[in-house]
């Protein structure tokens, strides 16, 4: 049995007698409206109605459907909009590795793309680190290589040292000009 406080105050009518009389009485009156409407329609409308809404009006438009949307796919192209729009539907989903079969995505196709958008965000900071760290290496790596092509730690020491010791000794003009 259902919880009293979980039921909609509808079906709390329902448990009484005297809901359920309320029910029915709703219920006739409808009826008795619905066939008012009915008898003021004249036979024409009747059968047109019967033929739309009835089992087989149901199935011919359907097919009917079927064939407008068949014919428009052979004898139509779409538009440059419509070009762009499954562009950036296909790079969408390409972009967050998720695959879509068909032309058009499927419930799950777009679940499963909303689950990676939303999580796909919370790792930014980790690819932005792990990049940072990557072009660092590669800085390094750089680095490496230039020292082994210049002869090496000690060839790179040296070279330092004697560009140094150049800039401190002074020049002639500046030993003239201190001796006058």
């Amino acid at each position: 049995m259902v919880n009293e406080a979980q039921m909609t105050p509808f079906q709390r009518k329902l448990k009484s007698n005297e809901g359920l009389k309320q029910l029915q009485k709703s219920m006739k009156d409808e009826a008795g409206k619905f066939n008012f409407e009915m008898k003021e329609k004249d036979e024409d409308t009747l059968f047109e109605l019967r033929t739309k809404f009835g089992p087989s009006g149901l199935k011919s438009s359907q097919t009917a459907d079927k064939r407008s949307e068949k014919f428009n796919d052979m004898n139509w192209e779409p538009t440059e909009e419509g070009h762009n729009r499954s562009r950036t539907k296909n790079e969408l989903f390409h972009y967050f590795g998720t695959k879509m079969q068909g032309d058009q995505p499927t419930m799950a196709n777009l679940s499963k793309l909303l689950h990676k958008s939303l999580h796909h965000g919370a790792n930014l900071t980790k690819l932005a680190t792990e990049e940072q760290k990557r072009q660092e290496e590669e800085r390094a790596r750089i680095r490496a290589e230039k020292l082994c092509r210049d002869g090496g730690l000690r060839a790179s020491y040296y070279k330092t040292k004697v560009k140094k010791d150049k800039s401190r000794s002074p020049s002639p003009k500046g030993k003239q000009a201190n001796k006058t």
